[in-house]
């Protein structure tokens, strides 16, 4: 049996039950009460406090696994994007934090890493200097759609800049195609812990 948890009540609402609104850094479960606890796609988006938390919040639930799955080593300022309303910066995902599978394994002392496997599209590390570039030429990346978390602008045509911005946008856009085609998967890692005896 598994549990869906989330403090969003929106996400729980395309989630099967059985779920639980509850945040990540004080889930409602006795210690060592679940085979294993899954953070996919959570740790990146939690502020500090919640994130040390629910670190600890994982080892203390887990009796037997841990598996995490987040960004690799993301550059955070080179994944930034501009409200075209009131020119914020922020990450369009809203990530808060970079992570990598080997400094998740070093937070969850009494537990050992299992396997560790990168999944993903191609990792954009490669491309974070021409990024930086892009967005000094005032052009800055399209996207799926971004919420602009200080004037709730959604958007998915940020500003493109002048030229020399849109020259080096669709060099990037190339550049990401020949990457995705070459089959690359190291966009994210997926770590599974296991507890020591």
């Amino acid at each position: 049996r598994s549990i869906g948890v989330d403090l969003s009540p929106e996400a729980l609402s395309v989630v099967t039950p059985p779920t639980v609104l509850a945040s990540a850094g004080a889930l409602p479960f006795p210690d060592r009460s679940a085979d294993l606890v899954v953070m996919a796609d959570v740790l990146e988006h939690l502020p500090d406090a919640v994130y040390a938390r629910a670190l600890s919040e994982a080892a203390r639930v887990a009796q037997r696994f841990v598996l995490l799955n987040a960004p690799d080593r993301e550059d955070l300022e080179a994944a930034q994007t501009c409200c075209p309303a009131c020119s914020r910066r922020f990450h369009p995902y809203w990530h808060l934090r970079s992570l990598s599978a080997e400094s998740l394994a070093g937070s969850f002392p009494g537990f050992r890493t299992v396997r560790r496997i990168w999944t993903g599209g191609p990792s954009e590390r490669s491309l974070a200097r021409l990024r930086r570039l892009q967005r000094r030429l005032g052009a800055w990346p399209r996207l799926r759609e971004a919420v602009c978390p200080a004037c709730a602008k959604a958007f998915s045509d940020p500003p493109r800049g002048g030229w020399a911005g849109r020259s080096l946008q669709a060099a990037l856009a190339a550049w990401d195609a020949l990457r995705k085609a070459s089959g690359v998967r190291d966009a994210e890692f997926a770590l599974l812990l296991e507890r020591t005896p």
